[in-house]
């Protein structure tokens, strides 16, 4: 491996950790599932032990991942850590990790000296979540399409939160192979009558690209409200896109009612995009902290239909089953089964993963 560019005093990717894809990191081992807004971590004591807990921070209120580390590790009366495994909300390219949605930079040499850590392995956020879509029992997810799923085809993972994540998950004999990716940003563009009128608006909310993440995220929300808002010529009465979805879920605001409709429509519609993209018979797992707050509209009609709506292969994606999440914390569920068990996934380690000269 050529490391001569990621290599510092204190950093090295050489020896068995950064080599092994399959060798299991130094326990007890800390996973974290960093995004935008939240930060949710846990302990791996060990190959045999469940996962425990640690209190989840907010971003905001840190200014650093390493302070929220200490925070988060503030009651932890157990072995500290020896190393870590973050699913992080951007791309993996370097030793300094800028996350897409949050002002952090997670730099692996400060955070290992900080808290005395051997190793840090960092994945794309989306790759902890399919990990999820692979280690979690059929109880943890809402299934909205029963469908028929063929073994070992291909799985879609994507989910609206402070952004839009997006992975694939391979089914391989005897290994899970997640695909990270940003899909998210693909562009998403008008198909119908009522589309066309309302495109213009969302224009004038994110200029000349609309892609999958300006609507289909928090804030992305929030822009297809005001933008609905706009074109019917009435004054957006919430702020936050989770007073939209409150109101939706209440039936008494025909305006958030309409805009949550729509958000599912377009929801579909991508996931129906990157079902044809990956071949995802296997099935598709919608995650994200938005999707449990609109399983209802999501159970309805338009997003099946949005999905299944691209012939000439509508067929074949109507049989695709399709789930929600109801586990409160995927991505640390499936970074917690890498932990115990990596021979039963193939995640790259190659200029992802780091450990401390001379240990």
């Amino acid at each position: 491996m050529n490391n001569s560019k990621m290599q510092t005093a204190a950093l090295s990717q050489s020896g068995p950790v950064g080599a092994m894809a399959g060798e299991a990191l130094p326990f007890p081992v800390i996973v974290g599932d960093v995004g935008g807004t939240n930060a949710r971590f846990a302990i791996v004591p060990s190959a045999t032990e469940p996962f425990i807990r640690l209190p989840a921070q907010r971003t905001a209120a840190f200014d650093s991942i390493e302070e929220a580390l200490i925070a988060a590790l503030e009651g932890w009366e157990g072995a500290p850590p020896a190393s870590a495994l973050f699913a992080v909300a951007g791309p993996v390219l370097g030793h300094r990790i800028p996350l897409t949605n949050c002002p952090w930079v997670i730099d692996v040499q400060t955070v290992m000296a900080r808290l005395d850590l051997s190793v840090i392995m960092a994945v794309n956020d989306f790759e902890g979540q399919a990990l999820a879509a692979a280690a979690l029992p059929d109880d943890a997810w809402t299934t909205l399409r029963q469908g028929s799923p063929v073994v070992g085809a291909p799985r879609i993972v994507l989910g609206p939160g402070t952004g839009l994540g997006v992975g694939g998950l391979l089914d391989l004999p005897n290994l899970w192979v997640p695909v990270p990716g940003e899909g998210g940003h693909v562009d998403l563009g008008p198909r119908t009558e009522d589309d066309l009128a309302l495109w213009p608006y969302l224009h004038q909310q994110v200029g000349s690209r609309v892609s999958g993440e300006s609507v289909l995220c928090g804030r992305g929300l929030l822009t297809l409200y005001r933008a609905m808002a706009a074109r019917r010529g009435e004054t957006p009465l919430h702020a936050t896109p989770e007073a939209v979805t409150d109101a939706a879920g209440a039936g008494d605001d025909p305006l958030a009612v309409q805009t949550i409709r729509h958000f599912v429509t377009y929801l579909g519609r991508v996931a129906g995009d990157l079902a044809l993209i990956y071949g995802a018979r296997g099935g598709a797992y919608i995650t994200g902290g938005i999707a449990p707050a609109i399983l209802p509209f999501l159970q309805g009609s338009d997003f099946a239909r949005s999905f299944d709506d691209k012939a000439p292969h509508s067929a074949w994606l109507s049989l695709i089953p399709i789930h929600v999440v109801a586990h409160a914390s995927p991505a640390i569920a499936g970074l917690a089964a890498y932990a115990a068990e990596p021979q039963h996934y193939a995640v790259s380690r190659s200029e992802r993963c780091w450990m401390r000269d001379g240990l």
